[in-house]
């Protein structure tokens, strides 16, 4: 899956001491496919679901959810502990994906479909589809995203 962001923290502690701050935080699961396909995760108070690697100190984290979440973008973390750094890669789900896909794809269709049929009557719907619908949802996208970095920053710190 495409990355939208890649952060790296430099270690002040040991690997072990982080990894387990991390794992502290974490409610484990034997995979993320169901949490991601259910659209929902298990119920915990914990900030973090995911899988934790100790033998290769990697991770794979997403956020809890409830049964009744209207946000498309689930958020993947994917990282990994050095000696002297965290390597981050925060991803997109497939279903958030696809939701994005959709989006900018009826997004070009509207315009394509306005813009062949000479319709000058409905150019200023197709510009407001334009404005509305991709930018809010890219708006929506860029909020989780810097939501999730925070969150990470405050589970390393």
């Amino acid at each position: 899956m495409l990355s939208f962001r890649r952060l790296e923290y430099e270690l002040t502690e040991s690997p072990a001491r982080a990894f387990s701050r991390l794992k502290w935080s974490t409610e484990e699961v034997n995979n993320l496919w169901s949490q991601l396909i259910l659209s929902h995760t298990v119920a915990t108070d914990k900030q973090w679901v995911g899988i934790l690697n100790k033998s290769s100190t990697s991770f794979e984290l997403i956020e809890p959810r409830g049964f009744i979440n209207l946000n498309p973008f689930h958020i993947i973390l994917k990282g990994h502990i050095t000696d002297n750094q965290i390597k981050i890669k925060l991803r997109l789900s497939v279903l958030g994906f696809c939701f994005l896909i959709i989006l900018y794809f009826s997004t070009a269709s509207v315009l394509a479909t306005t813009i062949l049929n000479w319709d000058l009557n409905n150019l200023l719907p197709a510009i407001l589809w334009v404005l509305i619908f991709p930018g809010l949802g890219t708006y929506i996208l860029y909020r989780r995203l810097n939501r999730v970095e925070e969150k990470i920053e405050e589970t390393l710190s």
